[in-house]
């Protein structure tokens, strides 16, 4: 097995770029075999130069450091998402430093692969802004309490009470299905949808009373279950770019009592309002 390499890669948009670009057929294969690893990108895939700097400054023997938001968001997701073992086996703690308040997750270094793919699921990581005031000792500042207001405007149908900004999409989405799934109540997932969004509608019911997920690869009109909870689909959906009739799954979920979430990230508020067809969240 070739040993992995650590190179830096073509960013755009700065020291905070997300965008990764792998210009040859060469660059995406050794990223998938994993014997070259960027240092920086997709921060949930790949942490922050920042982000690892704060981890690096919490380093214990033996185990692997994780950078997370916060304490609570660290406990929940180690209570509610990770396996008993892993659960058993992690340590928190909480650090405040010039006011910006984080959490470190402490897991066994043959646990780290696991750890990392719930973490990177859930999206409770530190976000490189807030490592970066970390490292610094920066004064966090005042929170844009009209953002809520701001980004309400964008979507058509929402207000600012019930807008709620979250340090990534995935947290966003473990969010929203965590607070309408029941003990013996199951998701029905539509359409392809995006891995991470695959991978907690697959835990999920292996770590709590849950139903098994019923995932179908299309809508045909059919009824829903009365045991189902929340119905989830992506418009357009990643990667397929499906679009179904949210509006007959509306009003079929409505029928039983289940919520409807979707995720309309490729479509953006300016391509589609969900909430004008009825959607819950």
């Amino acid at each position: 097995m070739n040993k992995t390499t650590s190179y830096e890669p073509i960013i755009s948009g700065g020291v905070y770029g997300i965008s990764c670009h792998f210009p040859c057929l060469q660059d995406i294969i050794d990223y998938e075999e994993n014997t070259r690893v960027p240092n920086q990108g997709y921060p949930r895939f790949i942490p922050h130069p920042y982000v690892r700097e704060v981890e690096a400054m919490h380093s214990k023997d033996g185990l692997r450091a994780f950078a997370v938001q916060s304490k609570d968001a660290a406990r929940h997701v180690s209570t509610n998402y990770f396996s008993k073992q892993l659960s058993n086996e992690t340590l928190i703690e909480q650090f405040t430093v010039a006011g910006n308040s984080y959490a470190i997750i402490y897991v066994p270094l043959p646990m780290v692969q696991e750890a990392k793919e719930d973490i990177c699921n859930a999206g409770i990581i530190l976000n490189a802004r807030k490592a970066y005031r970390i490292i610094n000792k920066v004064q966090q500042p005042d929170k844009a309490e009209n953002l809520p207001a701001e980004l309400s405007k964008l979507e058509k149908g929402s207000v600012p009470e019930l807008t709620f900004p979250f340090n990534s999409g995935m947290e966003a989405i473990y969010a929203a299905v965590m607070s309408q799934m029941k003990p013996g109540k199951k998701a029905v997932v539509i359409g392809s949808c995006y891995i991470d969004s695959y991978k907690i509608f697959s835990k999920l019911p292996q770590r709590f009373n849950y139903l098994p997920t019923q995932f179908l690869n299309s809508y045909s009109g059919e009824e829903f279950d009365n045991d189902t909870a929340l119905v989830f689909l992506e418009v357009p959906s990643n990667p397929l770019l499906q679009v179904e009739d949210v509006a007959q799954i509306v009003e079929k979920a409505h029928s039983v009592g289940s919520k409807v979430i979707i995720d309309s990230t490729i479509a953006t508020p300016h391509h589609f309002s969900p909430f004008d067809y009825g959607t819950d969240i």
